[in-house]
């Protein structure tokens, strides 16, 4: 890709650098589909990181949505949490699936402690920064990005092998920064970027012609997805719920995903059983397999 410089940057390189250069050519990617990508944005963006300065090239392009994807007019509910990060729930399947997020709330709890015991470093030693933070919190941005990015991908895949049609997932709390639920918890509820895990499915889904939409999941941890009656205190312990009602007894967060299913879902004849067996969880290295 060959791109215009400025007249300053001209300037710059010739002055500074003995370069009369006009243009700056980069070389593309071959995963990208260059005959068909229509580029609609080009940013390049500077990073200082361990004292070197490096540039990324942010490339925005159109992309054509594929109309040929085999749709059978299904929606997937998806609960999202901490423990159990996403909770998936599909239209006429019995078994649904639990994204562990174990693995993730572990990591970034040690990059909370982490980061704490360097800033009380640098406080004592008073400085401002160092290298060290600065590789810590390149890397912690890395590995959430690997990780939501595998996630949605695996559930996008997942929709696609089972012909869904629409996602719909429980809307997220505006103020959900503000939430006090234990200084633990806390930690690991605002450290996970759901807004970000949302858009990266959301933009996989739209190049497969799959809707997304995000609905009002209120009283959905309440409800008893089977026989319909509302209590707070049905919710137990370890994720557990058991109505008192109906005795149903069901994992929290896929009660939590049938709940939303239904919202879209209303006719019990089309839903009833969906969700209803024994849960599989996926585990993050199932996600590299």
């Amino acid at each position: 890709m060959r791109l215009s410089l400025s007249k300053q940057t001209k300037q710059y390189l010739k002055e500074r650098r003995g370069i009369g250069s006009t243009f700056l050519w980069v070389e593309l990617s071959k995963t990208l589909p260059l005959d068909a990508m229509q580029v609609k944005e080009v940013e390049i963006v500077p990073h200082d990181i361990y004292g070197k300065r490096f540039y990324v090239l942010h490339l925005i392009y159109k992309k054509e949505v594929n109309p040929e994807m085999s749709k059978e007019d299904k929606a997937m509910a998806i609960d999202l949490g901490v423990r159990n990060l996403a909770t998936v729930v599909i239209e006429g399947e019995k078994q649904p699936l639990i994204f562990d997020g174990k693995i993730l709330v572990s990591k970034l709890r040690w990059f909370a402690k982490e980061t704490a015991r360097i800033k009380s470093i640098i406080a004592e030693q008073s400085l401002k920064t160092c290298k060290r933070l600065v590789r810590l919190t390149v890397k912690e941005r890395n590995y959430v990005k690997d990780y939501i990015h595998k996630i949605s991908r695996w559930i996008i895949d997942l929709a696609k092998r089972r012909g869904v049609s629409r996602i719909i997932i429980g809307e997220l709390n505006k103020n959900i920064t503000k939430i006090d639920i234990g200084d633990r918890v806390n930690q690991q509820l605002h450290r996970i970027p759901y807004r970000k895990l949302v858009k990266m499915i959301e933009y996989k889904a739209e190049e497969l012609g799959i809707k997304v939409e995000q609905i009002d999941e209120s009283y959905t941890s309440q409800k008893c997805s089977v026989c319909g009656v509302i209590k707070k205190s049905n919710r137990k312990y370890r994720g557990l719920y058991i109505c008192s009602n109906c005795g149903a007894v069901i994992n929290a967060d896929v009660n939590g995903a049938r709940n939303i299913l239904f919202k879209v879902v209303p006719s019990p004849e089309r839903g009833r059983d969906s969700g209803l067996g024994n849960p599989r969880r996926v585990s993050f290295k199932a996600l590299l397999s």
